[in-house]
């Protein structure tokens, strides 16, 4: 079925009102995935505001705390949810949390919040832990498998709402517009619990213009990210985002650097020699055939699980090229895996999208 874009008669804020509205209406629970972050910071005025105007007085929210953040940003979400507390109920984990960590093209587990390890930093005291979360001794949860923990004690359907805009990566947007009909609103792996994107079609310039107007305080790394040239982000420094800039993170936040680099010293191979890594040989190299990025895969990711991962997400998305040819090419589907490890699904790119890749 053909789509085609069409342009409405309202603003993003007035669209962003009315799916929030939606939102509330059609869920039993509303529960705003907080980072500190610009973004997630928007969704949870959003939320207040239109929650407000439906007789909701509260918001819940969640934070997952990725242990190696700036301590700028601890101490912005700390203010937040002292000086927000007559409306904001705010849940702040500090459990084991399995992600990963970014070495030249190398994907590696990391532990957050490792017991087995020196901490990069210590949590706040009124964080919740894993018995606080029912979690039995020795468990791990998976950062981007956790939403059916984020749901306990949730009855009926949850909406967990978070600040993903489409403007962020092609992976993002393609998300957002697959869908015909509600396309802010997608499936999570909780099954009583739904993934809500109300602020999908926001710019940058969008976010922070709702927050100069309503005068939200915003996380200050924000400004010396913006004075020393880096992205704007709150996240996790050992991510491959973040990683591929480390330099900039030893110019406007060495503290944190160091601490990261004392517990996980393979990082700094990352910031030394990731300017001189051949990124664009490795996908001339490995973007021939199906058979060389599975070769890939194979010597890029240091554990059996990453690398069942990343086979499974190959495999599939080699299921789809056959079904859907032209739209997957071959180089895409690398730098896809390079740059997300085989987390999430490789979308299909449009005709005009693929087209940039070259024939494969």
């Amino acid at each position: 079925m053909p789509r085609y874009r069409q342009f409405q008669q309202t603003n993003v804020l007035e669209e962003a009102r009315i799916r929030m509205r939606h939102i509330y209406d059609t869920f039993d629970n509303v529960t705003c995935m907080f980072s500190g972050g610009k973004d997630s910071l928007s969704v949870l005025y959003l939320a207040r505001e239109v929650g407000r105007e439906m007789g909701y007085k509260r918001v819940r929210a969640v934070f997952r705390d990725e242990e190696f953040i700036h301590q700028e940003t601890v101490d912005f979400i700390t203010d937040l949810r002292e000086r927000e507390s007559d409306w904001l109920d705010l849940e702040w984990w500090a459990v084991p949390m399995l992600s990963v960590s970014y070495v030249l093209t190398e994907t590696k587990r990391v532990l957050f919040w490792d017991p087995d390890r020196e901490w990069a930093r210590q949590p706040p005291d009124f964080a919740l832990r894993a018995a606080d979360l029912g979690l039995p001794e020795g468990v791990v949860i998976e950062q981007h498998n956790a939403d059916h923990l984020t749901c306990r004690g949730q009855r009926g359907r949850v909406a967990l709402v978070t600040g993903v805009r489409a403007a962020e990566s092609i992976q993002r947007y393609r998300a957002c517009v697959n869908k015909l009909s509600e396309n802010y609103i997608v499936a999570s792996q909780a099954k009583q619990a739904a993934l809500v994107r109300p602020i999908f079609d926001w710019s940058d310039d969008d976010v922070f213009r709702f927050i100069y107007d309503l005068g939200i305080q915003y996380c200050p790394i924000y400004d010396h990210q913006l004075w020393g040239g880096a992205a704007l982000r709150t996240s996790t420094a050992v991510n491959p985002q973040a990683a591929k800039v480390l330099h900039h993170l030893e110019g406007y936040d060495p503290e944190l650097y160091e601490r990261m680099i004392d517990v996980l010293p393979d990082m700094a191979v990352q910031r030394r020699y990731w300017a001189e890594y051949d990124a664009k040989g490795i996908l001339d190299r490995y973007s021939t055939s199906w058979d060389q990025i599975e070769a890939w895969v194979l010597q890029a990711y240091s554990t059996p699980d990453q690398t069942a991962k990343a086979l499974d997400c190959l495999a599939a998305t080699r299921i789809r090229a056959d079904i859907s040819p032209g739209a997957y090419p071959l180089r895409y589907v690398l730098q896809s895996l390079m740059r997300q490890s085989g987390r999430r699904d490789i979308l299909p790119l449009k005709p005009k999208e693929a087209a940039a890749y070259g024939p494969d």
